[in-house]
């Protein structure tokens, strides 16, 4: 028969398992803080996809620990069994105000880094917005699909694209754009920074469109040389005859 100190070491030793793993998930807290502390946030995205992976991992920790008191519970229950009826009650009554406790403190635990968690997300976030409303000028995603005078783009209405293929990384980085309420969708944060990409590229387009014109030029003139010697050959033919 396995005594009641066992079953109890098992339920706390479960508890100082969790607190080890939440003591990891806060070390890496305080580093993602002083981060954002001491440095301009050009890209959060890196952050805040850690500060995602910060808050599963805390709820898969929490969800294992649960389980673990449960089964431990569960196996003092089934043993407790063995012995006489009023002894199992006040085995079985004392080892479920110990869960109790146990899990009141977890909860605490889980309660809190959540909440630290959840404000550095804020945090992020807002010196995300910052960041993006620089960049875009307070032009909205709509506006700035519309060209601007002298652009290389004529003023046309927005077209819907079926698809378009991004690498991975690119695509993680639209996502927790979107998650973070910057963009209402992953259209809207792919036409920002195509339109983006389009104005930083602007000088190099403009050569491009440059030598495009030139080209053309070149065709049609090339074009108007063959209409006319097939048109001075016709005559040539005709008069032959």
């Amino acid at each position: 028969m396995i005594k009641e100190e066992t079953w109890r070491n098992a339920l706390e030793k479960s508890l100082e398992d969790f607190k080890a793993k939440i003591q990891v998930i806060e070390q890496e807290l305080e580093k993602i803080e002083r981060e954002l502390e001491t440095r301009s946030i050009q890209e959060p995205s890196e952050l805040f996809a850690r500060i995602i992976a910060l808050r599963r991992e805390l709820k898969t920790y929490y969800s294992v620990f649960k389980r673990e008191i449960e089964a431990v519970f569960s196996s003092a229950k089934t043993e407790a069994r063995e012995l006489p009826q009023e002894e199992a009650e006040e085995l079985i009554e004392d080892l479920n105000d110990m869960v109790d406790e146990l899990m009141e403190t977890a909860e605490d635990l889980v309660e809190d880094l959540s909440d630290r968690l959840e404000d550095l997300k804020e945090k992020v976030k807002e010196s995300w917005k910052t960041t993006l409303r620089e960049m875009r000028k307070e032009i909205t995603v709509e506006k700035s699909l519309e060209a601007p005078p002298g652009s290389l783009r004529p003023r046309t209405p927005s077209v819907v694209i079926s698809s378009v293929r991004l690498p991975e990384a690119d695509l993680k980085v639209i996502d927790s754009l979107v998650e973070a309420g910057i963009f209402r969708s992953r259209n809207e944060a792919i036409a920002f920074f195509v339109h983006r990409g389009i104005e930083a590229s602007k000088d190099w387009l403009e050569k491009i469109n440059s030598t495009l014109e030139n080209i053309r030029k070149l065709q049609e003139e090339a074009k108007r040389e063959i209409m006319s010697l097939l048109d001075e050959s016709s005559e040539k033919i005709e008069a032959n005859r």
